[in-house]
Order: C-alpha cells, then structure tokens, then sequence
C-alpha cells in the first residue's frame, strides 16, 4: 500500500482495462448513487440506477470492496474531520472483564475491575496518539513517549484489539476522506473543570485522571470500612455551583463505580491490594518522573503478564501493536436513542437504534451498535456524568451542548443523516453477544 499525503488508498487492480482510466478522474459521485439526497432506498432503486449509469462492473466491484479496515476503491477527492465516541469504553471493558474472570477464575484474584479499565484506558490513549503520529500530527511527541514506557509484550484481549483496530482514519464509497482528531488535555491529564463547552468530553473519552480515579476509589472500596457515595466524585473538575450531593455516574467514560451492594460484599485478594496501593503512591510521589504522568509501566507490565498467563492464546492478543491510522468504515454509522421525553429515559436505556447515511453491509451494520464509536445523544436527567435529583440541577446550555462532540464537524451535514436505521437493538445485550463470540476457540 502506498502513502500519499496520507490517504492509504488501495488502486483498483481489478478492474477491467478499458475502464482503468476513469479512476484518474475526479471521482462521479453518482456513480454508486451515494449522495445523501439520492440514496438509493431498495435493491430496485440501486438496479435502476445501474442500468442509467452503465457502470455496472465498477459498481460490482465497489460492492466487494468492503473491509473492516475501509473501503479500498475510489481515490479521495476530499477530506473532512471528524470525532469518535468512546461512550461503549465502560460496557466493553466491563463485559469484556467478566468474561476473563469466567475463562479464569483466578483472574479475578489478581487483577481488579479498576485495574482492568484503567489497562484498557491506556491501550485506547496508545491508539489514539499513534493514530496521530501516523497522520503526521504528533506535536507533543506523546506517542514516541508512550511508546518508550509500554511493555515489550503488551497482551490485550481480542475483543478489545477489534474494537480500537476499527478506530481510525476512514475512505467513505464516494472516495471523500474522513480523517479522526479528538481533543488535547491539559497538564493535569483531563479536559479542565466541567463546564457547557467541555462536559461532553467526559462523555465520549476516558480521561486518565478519571482512570486514576476510578483505582484510588477501587482502592478505598477495599480498604476502608465504609465508603459514603458522596465521596465518588473528582472535585478539580467538578463545574461551578455543583452540588454537595452530586456524584459521577456511569456516563463518565473510564469511571467504573461498584455496585453499591459490593461496597461491602468485596473482599480482595492482597496482591490487588498491594498493587493498587503501589501504582497510587507511585503516581503521587513527588520524587517520581513519570512521562506521562498517568502511566505506571510496573501496572502495565504486572496486568500484560497475567494476561499472557491466565488466558488462553485464542481470546488474547499477546502484543497488540497497532499504529496505523486507518481504522474501519463501521465508523460511517452511528447510534440514536429512541427517547420518548427528557425525563423518563435512563442513560442505561438499552434499545439503540444503528443508523447511516450510506448504505453498508449486514456484516458491519451489526457492528455499529456494538462499538457505537459515533453516537447521537439524547437529552435526558440522566444522560449528564452526574446524578441530578431535580432538572433545575442541570447546568445551563449543558442540554444544547450533549452532542456536540457528535456535531462539531463537517460530520454533522454527511455522516450524521439517519437514512438506512436497522431495527431496536439491546446494546448491553449486543456487547455482550460481540465478547462471547471470541471465547470459543476456533
């Protein structure tokens, strides 16, 4: 595969000579009717406009030229930005998890919750920046950071590896060119004190201050007699006027809360304990250098090896190392939650609803509801990253603002059109189903 200014297109090898030199021209877009004012609704609309296009071996190939790693056909006319999602973080994690505790029951004696998100959390930030390295804009040289402190083996599971492999860079079939960016964070490893402008990143990315969090209250789950649910919150970046009572939710990517009958039913091996205690102290020592502030090789080596040892090869990545950019075209699709009214729908609400603009496989279509990397918010009491007694708690404008990480792009007037739906899924049975289909050995 060839790079050119970064667009990794693959050429189209095989189609027929008479017709190669079509593809050095700028791309039709009516050749495969994809416009989102001409979509093609039904397989007699998609014939019909065959036969007006007499193009009938380029849409063929076209249509076998679907990939989980993009869509290899047309050259790219265009470029557009766009943002993904990473809401489905704490669902995949969690039920990626249970299922590791299921194939091995001793690793739920080694390896907490906490620290399995915070693992995963790191594996996602790796991706992203070397997605950006790929691209050509790693300013802050993170990723070569990153790079020199993760372990030599780094094992993730493989539902895990599928799900950051479809994030990426992508080619739309009309040859337009989606390229990722997703937002900084300042010194202190978050996105700043919640605010109207900037709360709906917590949403969408698991910052490693909250992954941080989310071990220093594992840890005090653990080890305290009593952990009040007041306590679960990160008060520097608590928005102003937040309420004493208010406390983070579920909705806060990267911060897992235990359920609060485990509060007390919890009784941890001392090597979770231990490890926890260590990774704490060593991210808060002042004499400690740690470049990034947020990543404790000595975890990341201790969890990588358990991974190795407990788990069997067919369901473990033993050294995922993916640093390319391109990701899948299942990004194309996003989610919608079929709320009724603001205020009787839980965040939880398990019915989505997986949508496009353009038309893709059955394959992929099932996809999109299981990684939901783009996704279309509803506004609801329960939809914030706290948990609101009453709507007048909501901050102000923080309604107009839920989607926005959904609709700060050019996305918005292309990606964003719900013109093919498939019917209701349960999301939290989807990720399930996706997690178990990799725990049969082939």
């Amino acid at each position: 595969m060839s790079n050119s200014n970064n667009l990794n297109i693959t050429p189209l090898d095989n189609i027929p000579a008479h017709l190669k030199l079509k593809k050095m021209k700028r791309p039709r877009m009516d050749i495969v009717n994809l416009s989102p004012k001409k979509i093609c609704r039904s397989e007699d609309q998609r014939n019909e406009v065959l036969q007006k296009t007499n193009d009938e071996e380029i849409i063929q190939h076209l249509s076998h030229s679907w990939t989980l790693s993009g869509f290899n056909g047309l050259r790219a006319c265009r470029s557009f930005l766009f943002t993904a999602d990473f809401g489905v973080f704490n669902e995949l994690v969690e039920a990626t998890y249970h299922q590791l505790c299921t194939m091995s029951p001793q690793y739920t004696q080694n390896i907490s919750m906490g620290m399995f998100m915070y693992y995963c959390g790191v594996a996602l930030w790796y991706r992203l920046y070397a997605i950006r390295y790929a691209q050509g804009g790693d300013t802050s040289w993170m990723f070569s950071v990153m790079k020199c402190v993760m372990p030599d083996q780094f094992a993730l599971p493989k539902p895990i590896c599928e799900f950051l492999d479809a994030v990426g860079d992508f080619t739309e079939p009309s040859g337009i060119f989606w390229k990722l960016t997703f937002p900084d964070m300042n010194e202190h490893s978050h996105f700043g004190q919640m605010a109207a402008g900037s709360f709906y990143k917590y949403l969408a990315y698991p910052a490693p201050a909250v992954l941080i969090a989310t071990l220093k209250q594992e840890l005090d789950v653990f080890t305290l007699a009593q952990v009040p649910y007041s306590n679960w919150r990160l008060r520097s970046i608590d928005y102003e006027g937040c309420p004493s009572d208010a406390v983070f939710n579920a909705n806060v990517c990267g911060y897992y809360v235990p359920p609060r009958a485990a509060i007390y039913a919890v009784t941890p091996d001392d090597v979770i304990t231990q490890r926890l205690a260590n990774a704490l102290d060593t991210l808060t020592d002042p004499n400690v250098s740690l470049n990034p502030p947020w990543v404790v090789p000595e975890l990341l080596t201790y969890i990588s090896d358990a991974n190795v040892t407990l788990i069997e090869d067919y369901f473990m990545e033993k050294n995922y190392k993916n640093e390319s950019n391109f990701g899948s075209i299942v990004q194309i699709g996003f989610v919608k939650f079929p709320a009724k009214t603001e205020h009787d729908t839980p965040s939880t609400l398990n019915d989505v609803l997986g949508c496009s603009s353009f038309h893709i496989s059955d394959d992929l279509s099932k996809l999109i509801p299981v990684f939901r990397l783009r996704a279309d918010r509803v506004v609801s009491l329960k939809s914030y990253p706290y948990n609101f007694k009453n709507h007048k708690a909501v901050p102000p404008y923080w309604s107009e603002n839920i989607n926005a990480n959904f609709n700060n792009t050019y996305a918005r007037k292309r990606l964003n059109l719900p013109v093919f739906c498939t019917s209701c899924v349960d999301r939290q049975l989807a990720v399930a189903q996706y997690v178990e289909s990799f725990s049969e050995e082939s």
